[in-house]
Formats: structure tokens, C-alpha cells, sequence
């Protein structure tokens, strides 16, 4: 087969196939990269499961160079084995099947269930579940338990793209906007992209034919991947501003309510200090001159009634 290395013709064909996904790639992954410094300077965490799905991909671009120069017939086939790298491929891909389920499943945990995706993001619980993935799919090849072992594992991203589905469903629309955009990229990698990856895998589907289209699907991994990491992390950081700006509309109405609640300095100085001014009270003249002063209709401290009192009587006797 041409795709296991053992040819000795140049497929061009299955080259230029190989060079459109480098082409793809590089510039996918460059802007995933951007968005990710980005994303770290603005505070944010990168998970594990990210971190490997972002590995897998630049794994997959040196495997396609690989593959460009073995079809070149660069190099010699006695030095570089198709055993060595042709398991490497299949773990690689099996791999992302895996953790790009993983990826969307913690964006929309993020949204709307920020304590489940704290304990699933966290390194006690993601970085055990990456090593098993790891090396379950790169000993794909070692024995046929193995192989069972990863059939019955490539059921694992359906169920995690119907629980993205039903979290995505109970998405509170005043909470966070659904994610609509991740569950979509997600559903469509998984089957557009993963299902024939497997398909060719596993020896459902065999020939030529089906070799170079599958392999050419294979390629828009490396665009998918990216678009739902930097769709993840803008998510994220749209959630973090929203509660950022709430918490702070949320204190300054604190401390609003709070300073209603107590006399301005001026009056609480005058009260205890100097004599009553009536232009502090801003108590209207009219009141003042026809009408007897009536602190129980005014509001006015007893402090301030007693030292008015206190007061007049110093003035009476001064007379």
C-alpha cells in the first residue's frame, strides 16, 4: 500500500494531498498559537486535554512531512521502517479523536458548569485520562486485545458529543450564550473527519481510491482542531469579562446603598460640636418663619433638637 510506505513510484496524487495539508496546517496552527498567548496574557487557563489536542496536531504535520519525503523517495525505506511511524500515525489521529471531544466538552462545561469543568480539568483527573489515551492508541498495532481496546474506545467520543448536546440544551440563555459554534465544529469533525479516519483504520473501507479521499479528509483535522480551540478560548474569555463587569456593577451598587444609609460629615459635625445651621438642613425660609420648627415632620436627630435647645438657652441668659 501506498499509504504503509511500500511503494517505490511517486504518487502524486497522494503528494499533493500531503502538501495541501501542510498548507492548511501551518497557518491554522500558527493562529492557534497566537490566540493562545493571547489567552495567557488575558489570564486564562489552558487545560491539559488543549495542550494534547494542540500536540497531536503538530505530531500530525511532521508526520505529513515525513510522508512528503518518503514519497520524494528521499530517504530509504531500510532506515526509516513504515512499522516505526505507520503506528505512530494511527495513535496520533486516534488520539485527537479522542481529545477534541474532550476539548468541546470543557468549553461548554465552562460556560455553564464552572465547577464540573474545574474537576475535569483539573491535573488529577485530565492528566491520568491523557496518559491512558496515549498509550492506548499508539499500541494499537501490539496485540489484538489492544485493537479491541480501541474499537470499543472509538465509542467514547459519541457519547461525549450527545452529553456536549444535552449541556449545550441546558445552557441558561441569561447565564451564557449557548455554544452553538462548538458543538457544531465538534459534530462535524467527529463525522466528517473521524469516522472515515477510522473507517480506513480499522479495514472497513480498503483500495486506492478510498485511500486518497480518506487521506485528504484526514487533512481538515488540522484546521478543525485549531478553530475549536480559538473558539473555546474566546468563549472563555467573553464569560470571564461578563462576570468581571457584573462583580463590579454588583460593588458599586453596594457601596451606593451603603452611603444612603448614613448622614453626610457636615451635619453629624455640626450636631455634636457647633450650633444648628439651618443652611446645612436646607430647610425651606418659609418654614422657618411661619411655622414652628416640628422635628418629628423634618426627620431631625434628637442630637440636633437638644443642642438647638442647649443653644438658646446660652442666648437667653447672655440677654
Amino acid at each position: 500500500m501506498v499509504f504503509m510506505g511500500m511503494s517505490n513510484f511517486v504518487d502524486y496524487r497522494l503528494l499533493a494531498i500531503l502538501m495541501t495539508g501542510v498548507c492548511l496546517g501551518l497557518p491554522a496552527l500558527g493562529w492557534a498559537f497566537r490566540s493562545l498567548r493571547f489567552f495567557r496574557r488575558a489570564g486564562g487557563h489552558v487545560t491539559p486535554f488543549t495542550t494534547c489536542l494542540l500536540l497531536s496536531d503538530v505530531l500530525e504535520l511532521l508526520l505529513l512531512a515525513f510522508l512528503m519525503v518518503e514519497q520524494l523517495n528521499i530517504c530509504d525505506l531500510k532506515v526509516y521502517p513504515c512499522w516505526i511511524w505507520f503506528p505512530v500515525s494511527v495513535g496520533v489521529r486516534l488520539c485527537a479523536l479522542h481529545f477534541h471531544q474532550l476539548v468541546a466538552l470543557e468549553g461548554i462545561l465552562a460556560l455553564s458548569f464552572p465547577e464540573c469543568w474545574a474537576r475535569l480539568s483539573s491535573p488529577a483527573v485530565a492528566v491520568p485520562i491523557s496518559v491512558f489515551l496515549w498509550l492506548t492508541a499508539l499500541s494499537f498495532y501490539l496485540s489484538p486485545v489492544c485493537i479491541v481496546v480501541n474499537v470499543v474506545l472509538a465509542a467514547v467520543p459519541v457519547v461525549l458529543l450527545v452529553l456536549s448536546f444535552v449541556l449545550t440544551l441546558k445552557t441558561a440563555p441569561h447565564v451564557a450564550p449557548r455554544p452553538w459554534g462548538i458543538l457544531g465544529v465538534a459534530a462535524a469533525t467527529l463525522v466528517g473527519v473521524s469516522w472515515p479516519t477510522c473507517a480506513l483504520f480499522f479495514g472497513i473501507l480498503s483500495g486506492v481510491v478510498w485511500l486518497h479521499v480518506i487521506f485528504f479528509i484526514m487533512q481538515l483535522r488540522l484546521v478543525t482542531d485549531p478553530l475549536l480551540c480559538v473558539l473555546v478560548w474566546r468563549a472563555a474569555s467573553r464569560r470571564r469579562s461578563q462576570l468581571s463587569s457584573s462583580t463590579a456593577a454588583a460593588a458599586a451598587n453596594a457601596s451606593l446603598s451603603t452611603s444612603r444609609l448614613h448622614l453626610p460629615s457636615g451635619i453629624s459635625s455640626t450636631a455634636t460640636n457647633t450650633p444648628l445651621c439651618t443652611s446645612r438642613l436646607h430647610i425651606p425660609s418659609t418654614i422657618i418663619t411661619n411655622a414652628p420648627l416640628s422635628t418629628s415632620r423634618l426627620h431631625i436627630p434628637s442630637t440636633i433638637t437638644t443642642t438647638t435647645m442647649d443653644c438658646d438657652s446660652v442666648i437667653r441668659r447672655q440677654r
